[in-house]
């Protein structure tokens, strides 16, 4: 995020063994790498990592609420999904139990787009600009993913999902 320093994004969370995600998935993140931490306003506790000149999200939002404290409500249905004309979440296959740990929440247009903010506090949905950096510095993570069919894999030192 432009403006935030690597210190403040990252306090220090030694690499070293923590390869669990917040939530206590397993094989999340690079056990050589430090992490910082943020919350959100649900108080969801996530990873932070430097990538380049960045600071990324680690880990896939999962909040219910705006950052001004407004509900988001969970719309299950796919009808009423495809539909909608305000904010919305959802999950993986409507699983919660299997899929909010450590995959999140799945947000639709208008709940990212919605100025009461999605994101936690000092914090924004990436920027085109900001993506074709992050994409110059790692490669197309789409196309690594197709060409090499894993769950995750590393590339420049980066885990990537």
């Amino acid at each position: 995020i432009p403006g935030l320093s690597a210190s403040a994004a990252n306090q220090n969370l030694t690499g070293a063994g923590f390869t669990s995600s917040t939530c206590g998935a397993s094989n999340i993140h690079n056990p050589l790498k430090n992490y910082g931490i943020l919350y959100d306003q649900d108080g969801n506790r996530y990873r932070t990592i430097v990538i380049g000149t960045q600071i990324w999200m680690a880990e896939n939002l999962k909040t219910s609420h705006y950052r001004n404290g407004d509900i988001i409500p969970e719309v299950s249905n796919s009808t009423t999904w495809n539909s909608l004309t305000s904010g919305a979440f959802c999950w993986y296959f409507n699983d919660s139990a299997v899929y909010n740990c450590p995959y999140g929440k799945l947000y639709n247009w208008y709940t990212v787009a919605d100025p009461r903010g999605l994101c936690p506090s000092g914090w924004h949905v990436p920027t085109d600009a900001e993506w074709d950096t992050l994409s110059a510095l790692i490669g197309d993570i789409s196309l690594i993913q197709v060409l090499i069919p894993v769950e995750s894999i590393e590339v420049n030192n980066l885990r990537i999902h």
